[in-house]
């Protein structure tokens, strides 16, 4: 099978590998492709499926770890702002934990945000990933990268083969510990070690609608950390807060080792589990109120394998992050939310979106044949100034506020 050729591959179209795409989509001079192993756009972010509640949900990526107006820097559009349209609203700012029997309240450390009858794959997908879906190959599990010419090549699991002056890998943490894409030559000893630094915490999302409200708004069991010695949480919250809607929907977010003995479960265990500890603390109203449940589990996701990683920096380990923001030999380049161009938010959703415009911005002078100045640092967040132009010239052509993106 004759290989197919492009200047950039994207292997994932996740936050990463999509904001990536739309910031070369805009530079007609240039061609891309994104390879996706599965059948969707989103990776991480990923939606409900209809008919569970009357409002949109987020059953991966759900919060907005800093203020809206990163959507906006996200979008990079001078004519538009997704903000003018899109609803948010402070989260709360503490939770309950049940200790001993009674209830203990918690200030939350940062302020996070939550979209109203909307979801962070809604914004992926309406603003994002909307002018880059012609360019997704679909179907397509990247499992070797050969590095050791010009130009890279990639096979995938079905037998198709693609070339490209630079690749941005945007594959989970696990998977590159897992060595499903098999890499030629090996990563160099201090990627290797780099990537094996991070803890890529299991996780999954259970969610459950009741008849009647029982429950408080956000809360947590100290029962659930005597056992844990590595980050982890198992975290209780309203998933209707400030949502139009007539549904009691409560949320169960557990990851890391707070989440070990779940993830083996069926979803009846699961629910049985949850509901047993609910009537213990509130006087047995959850399993007569019970109506339906929902189970995400995201470490039995074969191309992601849980949640998301986590670095302790006690012992220097954020030191990984810089390592993978490097590029290997001007060919493979590195990003996801376990590379964020701000070091300490590895994890969020924004960051993954960054760091894939990070990538593109270290590619776009390599593209147009000029060296990047050593130890410039770009304005990570901002698109390439081509593709900004490119935005812009579009716009006057038609006199008007051009909407390049559509819901």
């Amino acid at each position: 099978m004759a290989a197919q050729s492009v200047d950039v591959l994207i292997v994932g179209a996740g936050a990463a590998g999509l904001t990536a795409a739309y910031d070369l989509h805009f530079d007609t001079t240039h061609t891309y492709k994104i390879l996706e192993a599965s059948s969707v756009v989103g990776g991480r972010l990923k939606k409900m499926p209809p008919g569970f509640a009357d409002f949109p949900i987020d059953i991966g990526g759900e919060w907005i770890h800093a203020e809206p107006s990163i959507l906006d820097k996200i979008y990079a559009d001078a004519n538009e702002n997704p903000t003018d349209s899109i609803k948010t609203i402070p989260y709360v700012d503490s939770y309950d934990e049940y200790v001993g029997g009674e209830w203990v309240a918690n200030e939350f450390p940062t302020e996070d945000y939550k979209f109203v009858n909307y979801t962070w794959f809604d914004f992926i997908n309406d603003w994002i990933a909307v002018d880059v879906k012609d360019n997704i190959e679909f179907g397509c599990q990247v499992n070797s990268i050969d590095w050791s010419n010009t130009p890279v090549e990639l096979s995938c699991a079905d037998g198709k083969q693609w070339t490209a002056k630079h690749v941005i890998v945007t594959a989970s943490m696990k998977v590159l510990q897992d060595n499903d894409i098999a890499f030629s030559p090996s990563l160099p000893d201090r990627t290797k070690a780099a990537i094996d630094e991070y803890y890529f915490m299991p996780g999954l999302k259970v969610f459950m609608t009741f008849k009647e409200r029982f429950y408080r708004e956000a809360f947590e069991f100290a029962s659930d950390y005597q056992n844990v010695d590595v980050f982890g949480s198992r975290y209780f919250y309203s998933v209707s807060y400030g949502q139009t809607t007539k549904d009691n929907v409560l949320g169960i977010f557990a990851v890391g080792e707070a989440a070990d003995r779940f993830i083996t479960m069926t979803d009846q265990e699961l629910f049985d589990d949850i509901l047993q500890q609910l009537d213990g603390v509130y006087d047995g109203q959850a399993t007569p109120n019970f109506e339906t449940g929902f189970v995400q589990n995201w470490s039995n996701e074969m191309f992601v394998k849980g949640a998301y990683t986590y670095l302790n920096d006690d012992d220097g380990a954020l030191d990984s992050v810089h390592v993978l923001r490097e590029s290997l030999d001007d060919k493979i380049f590195f990003a996801g939310e376990a590379v964020p161009p701000n070091n300490y938010e590895y994890g969020f959703a924004h960051e993954a979106a960054f760091s894939g415009r990070a990538a593109v911005n270290k590619i776009t002078p390599l593209l147009s044949g000029r060296t990047p100045v050593p130890g410039k640092t770009l304005d990570e967040t901002t698109p390439p100034s081509s593709s900004l132009a490119l935005r812009f010239d579009w716009a006057i052509c038609f006199g008007v506020v051009v909407l390049l993106f559509v819901s």
